[in-house]
């Protein structure tokens, strides 16, 4: 078996890798073709999360990695090494449903039953809130339409 050294911090790694990389290169990271400045691709392995996060932070990996690792099947169903940052969940008020058209509330709704999922006891909150909105919503038209019919007596 080949002698395999951590790309951060040179230890020679005697069993499978956290992580094997290809087409790397040295010091500047990757061209465009993903060939190093020799014209030969370059395989390079991380020995620990650490070392990858020591390397990620100084930005000597790529940003977006996943094409270049060679072990994927070992990030299946496990935390991968980079995941894509989601824009946030943004919860509406009564009023701002009340707006969207059908397809837009399926949406809304669907993300909000997946957001359940990471953070139940902020939902809670928030479904809490909203369900006050919508109260604070009912009386208002319902006060404004006893306004009206109290005008025509």
């Amino acid at each position: 078996m080949q002698c395999l050294k951590c790309l951060h911090c040179q230890k020679t790694i005697h069993n499978k890798p956290w992580n094997h990389l290809t087409n790397i290169i040295d010091g500047d990271g990757i061209n465009s073709d993903g060939i190093n400045s020799d014209g030969i691709n370059s395989d390079k392995y991380i020995c620990s999360y650490v070392c990858y996060k020591r390397l990620s932070e100084s930005n000597k990996l790529p940003k977006n990695l996943w094409p270049h690792i060679v072990n994927k099947e070992d990030y299946i169903d496990n935390i991968n090494p980079v995941l894509p940052k989601e824009k946030e969940f943004q919860y509406l008020t009564h009023d701002e449903i009340l707006e969207m058209n059908d397809k837009q509330m399926e949406n809304y709704f669907k993300k909000k039953d997946e957001q359940i999922e990471y953070d139940s006891e902020l939902t809670k909150i928030r479904e809490d809130n909203e369900k006050e909105d919508k109260y604070i919503y009912e009386l208002e038209n319902n006060y404004i339409y006893t306004e009206e019919l109290d005008d025509d007596y």
